[in-house]
């Protein structure tokens, strides 16, 4: 398993097996966000089979499951809320994108430079430009603790 780290307290992946919860176990990671609806292809570990390994390894699982293309709002507020918690956390997806995507949103609601985010986004090769574009435009409240209501909800 590729892992992305996206920063010191979350890092990315393609889509976890059970046994690769060992190695984020011994890395810490206390949370483990899957961003991947089930059946989305047949060699894809199911959500219940990685939340009960997870769970048996002392980590929180939590579904965010969305198919590409359709992130929105609920979304983006959901995964914030957990990163805000200051668990270590692992998200995954297929690829990686769809979970980089909605920390990319995360991070530019932050307000911390556009130039860190998309300087990971070339690292990971993800274009996330459309995605954060509304956040450094000066845009109005587009804050996930304000309205919570990004202008874009696009994705992979």
């Amino acid at each position: 398993m590729k892992i992305m780290k996206a920063s010191p307290g979350v890092t990315l992946s393609a889509q976890l097996s059970e046994p690769d919860l060992k190695g984020l176990a011994d890395e810490g990671v206390e949370l483990v966000i899957c961003n991947r609806p089930d059946d989305e292809s047949a060699d894809q570990a199911s959500f219940s089979a990685i939340q009960q390994a997870a769970e048996a390894l002392g980590m929180e699982a939590v579904s965010i499951a969305f198919k590409t293309g359709e992130m929105n709002h609920k979304h983006i507020e959901s995964f914030s809320r957990l990163l805000n918690t200051g668990k270590k956390t692992h998200a995954y997806c297929r690829t990686g994108n769809r979970s980089f995507c909605l920390y990319a949103v995360f991070h530019a609601s932050t307000g911390k430079p556009e130039r860190e985010i998309t300087a990971l986004s070339k690292e990971f090769g993800f274009d996330i430009a459309q995605l954060i574009r509304p956040y450094y435009a000066g845009s109005a409240n587009m804050n996930i603790s304000g309205s919570g209501q990004p202008v874009s909800e696009e994705a992979e």
